[in-house]
């Protein structure tokens, strides 16, 4: 019986060395791949941080009305305002990562970075 150090497990090559591939041409980065990932993952963020602020806002603008209608004040205006930027922001919040998902796709059909 043979010692297992002195056994050897199939073929090993070094992992930096590509065989039957010819490397000797410039090696092309997925640039387009790398800056939506990076445009998505902002996208995400932009659209929780929008909708919270949108959220905010909008009920900001309820609580405003509802304290107008029982004290008697007038301040419906601030108050629609209020519920009008929260409900903006919240749209443009949703409609963000599809807008970027356009330009990247727009990006990727006429061979910008190519």
């Amino acid at each position: 019986m043979s010692h297992p150090v002195d056994q050897v497990i199939g073929h090993q090559i070094d992992s930096g060395v590509i065989q039957g591939v010819s490397t000797a041409a410039t090696v092309h980065v997925n640039n387009l791949a790398m800056l939506e990932a990076l445009l998505n993952v902002g996208a995400t963020g932009f659209e929780i941080g929008t909708i919270g602020l949108g959220l905010m806002f909008f009920c900001f603008g309820l609580q405003t009305q509802r304290l107008a209608k029982k004290y008697g004040a007038h301040v419906p205006s601030i108050a629609r305002r209020r519920q009008f930027v929260g409900a903006l922001l919240m749209q443009t919040g949703l409609s963000a990562p599809f807008v970027i998902n356009w330009l990247i796709a727009s990006a990727r059909d006429a061979a910008l970075f190519n």
